[in-house]
C-alpha cells in the first residue's frame, strides 16, 4: 500500500527544464510554481536557464545552463544530468517533452523513475529529428502529467509512459477582487471607457489573431463602433526551426486593410502586474484558438487567469481549452471557425456590461485552479510513483474519447447521411452512447433544421462541449431512459469498450429496448482483423488471442493492460441478428461521404473510390479497418444479411 506523504521520507527529485524565469510565458510560471511545490517537499536538484537560480527557492541546489543556443542547452543540460545522477535520486522529472532525453538518461544511471509534464506540442512536433527520438523516449516513461484532458487523450493515443498518466491542470494566483486597478490601465493607455476586448499570448498562428480579426472583430464593430482589441503577446520563435516571426506587422498590416487600426492596440510582452491590471480592465477576455493539425494549444492558461479576475471568455473549444472554460460559468464555448457565432457571444456579453453574473461564477470557477491545489496534486502523484497503490487492472477500464472537435463535427455530418435524417412535423429524439467530448450531441442539438431533443450517456465525463443536449453518466451498458423513447441511437466506437461478449450482447439490447419501431440507428467499431490496433497504435494486436494482448501490450510498452474486444463481420452481424435488428453494411457510402465532406478535390476519390460499386465493398467488408452500420428494429426473425440489404440508400423521416 502507498505510504501518505506525512509518513514518507523527503524523496530526492531531479527536474530539468529550459522553462523557467527570467523567461517569460506560461510554461515558465508552471515550472516555476513546480519547483516550488516540490521544494517544500523534497530535496531538490534543478537543472535550468541560465538566471533561474534567483526565482528559485533558497533550497534547491540549482545548476544553471545557457540557454542559447537550443542544441548546446541540451547538451549540457545532458551532461550535468549525468553528473548529477551520479549520487541518488528517486525521480528525474521532464519540465516538457523537451528535456526527455536528459531525464531518461538519469533516471537510467540513478535507478529512479522517469516522469515528464507534457504539453500539447510535445506530442505533436513535427520535425523529423524529434518524432524519431523524443516520442520513443517519451513511451519509456515510466509516468507522465499532462496539462489537459485532450492532452492526456493525445498522450494516450501516442503510447506516452504505456499509459501511465494523470492529468494536473496548471494553476493561478487569485487576486484580491477588492484591489480593481481598472482606471489605472484605461488612463494610462488611453482607453478611456471603450469596450475592451482583450487578447493574450504569444503572436502565433495557432492563436488565430489574424481570422479573429479578419472574420470577427468587423462584426464586433458594427455593433459596438468604439470597439478596441488590445493584444499582450510577443513573436515566438520556434524551439526547433527559429521560425513564427512577422507576426506582429502582420496583424497591423491586416487591420489597416480591414479599415480597423483604430480597434487595435499592440502592447507588446508585459510584467505580471500589468497583466493583472489588464484583465481587470478589460470587458471581454477572447481566444480565438485555431485547431491546426500538428500544433495544438494544450490548455488555455490565460483563460483560468482571466477568470481568476472576473473576466469572462469567449473561446473555439479546440485542443484543451474546453478544460479551461466552463460555459455559462466563466465564458462562452464556440464550435471551431464558427466566426459569427463567436461575434456574436463577444457582443453579447459586451451588451451585458460588468454587472454580469459570469464574472462573479467565473472568479468561483478558478479558485479550482489555486496553485495550491496543483502543488497538492503533484505531490501526491509523484509519491505514488514511487510506491504505486495496489490496483486491480482488470477492473479498470480506461477511456478511449476522441476529444477533439473537429473530428467530431464531420462524423455527425456522416451519420447524418448515412441515416438520411431529414426535418419532420416534431422533434426527433436522438441517443448517443459513449458521447466522449459531446460534440457529436452538440452538433445535432444545436442542428439548424433538424429538431433533435439529444441525450447523451457515457461512463465518464469528458465533455468538451455541453451545449444542445442533455448528459447523464451511467455505470455500465444499461441505459435510463423507457422503452421505445428515442427515433435515432447512434453507438460509434463504444461497442468494443463495454467488456466481454455477454455485456456486447446487453449493449446492442439496451439499444434496440429504447429504439421506437420505426426508429434507426447506427453502429461503429474496429474490425478485429484490421492491421493496426487504432487504440494503441500496434500492428496485430487485436489479431492475437485475447489473454495475450496485454502482455504484448506491455512488452512493447504501450500500456499496462488491453480493455478492448474488437469484433469480426460475423460476430458483429450475428450479435445484431440476436439483439433484433435489420442492419445494412455503410462501408461504401461511409468511405466516399468522407472524402465528399472532408476531401472533395482528393484523387484517391475522384480517380477510384467515387466509382467503385457497393457490391464491391461488401465482398472486402472483411478487411476494412471500420465496420458501419445502420440498423432498424425487426418485429421478429433475424436481420437481414448486408449483401441482400437494398434500402442503404434510404431517406429517414420519423413521425
Amino acid at each position: 500500500m502507498a505510504q501518505t506523504l506525512s509518513d514518507t521520507p523527503r524523496p530526492r527529485i531531479l527536474l530539468i527544464t529550459r522553462n523557467l524565469p527570467p523567461l517569460r510565458g506560461g510554461m515558465e510560471r508552471l515550472n516555476l510554481h513546480m519547483a516550488q511545490a516540490l521544494a517544500e517537499w523534497s530535496d531538490l536538484t534543478v537543472i535550468g536557464p541560465a538566471g533561474c537560480g534567483p526565482f528559485l527557492p533558497a533550497q534547491c541546489q540549482v545548476i544553471e545552463v545557457p540557454v542559447r543556443p537550443l542544441s548546446s542547452f541540451l547538451l549540457r543540460s545532458l551532461r550535468a544530468a549525468w553528473r548529477r545522477a551520479g549520487q541518488p535520486i528517486d525521480i528525474a522529472l521532464a519540465g516538457s517533452g523537451l528535456t526527455v532525453i536528459s531525464v531518461k538518461l538519469a533516471a537510467w544511471r540513478a535507478g529512479a523513475r522517469s516522469v515528464a509534464y507534457v504539453h500539447g506540442l510535445d506530442l505533436l512536433a513535427p520535425h523529423w529529428l524529434y518524432r524519431a527520438v523524443w516520442l520513443p523516449t517519451l513511451r519509456r516513461l515510466d509516468h507522465a502529467l499532462t496539462n489537459s484532458t485532450n492532452t492526456a487523450d493525445i498522450a494516450a493515443r501516442t503510447g506516452v509512459a504505456g499509459g501511465r498518466i494523470t492529468v494536473i491542470h496548471p494553476g493561478v494566483t487569485l487576486p484580491d477582487a477588492n484591489d480593481d486597478p481598472t482606471d489605472a490601465f484605461r488612463t494610462q493607455h488611453q482607453l478611456g471607457r471603450r469596450p475592451l476586448l482583450l487578447s493574450v499570448g504569444r503572436l502565433t498562428a495557432r492563436k488565430g489573431l489574424a481570422e479573429f480579426i479578419r472574420h470577427a472583430l468587423p462584426s464586433i464593430k458594427q455593433h459596438h463602433p468604439e470597439v478596441v482589441l488590445v493584444v499582450i503577446g510577443d513573436e515566438a520563435p520556434d524551439a526547433l526551426t527559429g521560425a513564427g516571426t512577422g507576426g506582429r506587422a502582420a496583424l497591423q498590416a491586416l487591420a489597416a486593410e480591414l479599415g480597423l487600426s483604430a480597434n487595435l492596440r499592440l502592447l507588446g510582452p508585459c510584467n505580471d502586474d500589468t497583466l493583472s491590471q489588464a484583465y481587470f480592465a478589460a470587458d471581454v477576455h477572447v481566444f480565438p484558438v485555431r485547431d491546426m493539425p500538428g500544433d495544438v494549444e494544450g490548455f488555455g492558461m490565460v483563460a483560468i487567469e482571466a477568470a481568476a479576475h472576473g473576466l469572462p471568455t469567449v473561446a473555439f473549444a479546440v485542443g484543451g481549452v474546453p478544460d479551461a472554460v466552463s460555459p455559462g460559468r466563466s465564458g462562452h464555448l464556440v464550435q471551431p471557425g464558427d466566426y459569427a457565432g463567436f461575434a456574436q457571444r463577444t457582443c453579447e456579453l459586451l451588451a451585458a456590461g460588468r454587472d454580469t453574473p459570469l464574472r462573479a461564477s467565473a472568479r468561483e470557477f478558478a479558485a479550482n485552479f489555486r496553485w495550491q491545489r496543483f502543488g497538492e496534486r503533484l505531490r501526491t502523484t509523484l509519491a505514488e510513483t514511487v510506491d504505486p497503490p495496489v490496483a486491480d487492472a482488470d477492473n479498470v477500464r480506461r477511456g478511449h474519447a476522441v476529444l477533439d472537435l473537429t473530428s467530431r463535427n464531420a462524423k455527425a455530418r456522416k451519420i447524418e447521411a448515412l441515416l438520411g435524417l431529414t426535418p419532420t412535423g416534431r422533434p426527433l429524439r436522438l441517443l448517443e452512447v459513449g458521447t466522449g467530448s459531446g460534440g457529436i450531441a452538440h452538433y445535432f442539438g444545436t442542428h439548424p433544421s433538424l429538431r433533435c431533443e439529444v441525450d447523451a450517456v457515457d461512463v465518464t465525463d469528458s465533455r468538451q462541449i455541453h451545449d444542445g443536449y442533455r448528459f447523464t453518466r451511467v455505470d455500465d451498458v444499461q441505459l435510463p431512459f423507457p422503452d421505445g423513447h428515442f427515433d435515432v441511437v447512434i453507438s460509434n466506437h463504444v461497442i468494443e469498450h463495454v467488456g466481454d461478449s455477454s455485456a456486447q450482447r446487453r449493449h446492442l439490447a439496451e439499444l434496440r429496448r429504447v429504439l421506437r419501431p420505426d426508429g434507426v440507428g447506427y453502429l461503429a467499431m474496429p474490425n478485429r482483423w484490421q492491421i493496426v490496433e487504432p487504440h494503441y497504435r500496434l500492428a496485430f494486436l487485436s489479431w492475437l488471442p485475447h489473454t495475450w494482448r496485454t502482455p504484448y501490450l506491455r512488452l512493447r510498452k504501450r500500456g499496462s493492460h488491453y480493455d478492448c474486444r474488437p469484433l469480426t463481420v460475423a460476430q458483429v452481424e450475428a450479435l445484431l441478428r440476436e439483439a433484433g435488428f435489420g442492419y445494412a453494411q455503410q462501408l461504401g457510402r461511409a468511405l466516399r461521404l468522407t472524402f465528399e465532406l472532408e476531401r472533395p478535390r482528393a484523387l484517391a476519390y475522384r480517380a477510384a473510390f467515387r466509382w467503385l460499386p457497393e457490391s464491391l465493398y461488401v465482398t472486402l467488408r472483411r478487411a476494412f479497418p471500420t465496420l458501419i452500420y445502420t440498423m432498424t428494429p425487426v418485429a421478429s426473425g433475424p436481420g437481414e444479411a448486408p449483401s441482400s440489404v437494398t434500402d442503404s440508400n434510404r431517406t429517414t423521416r420519423v413521425g
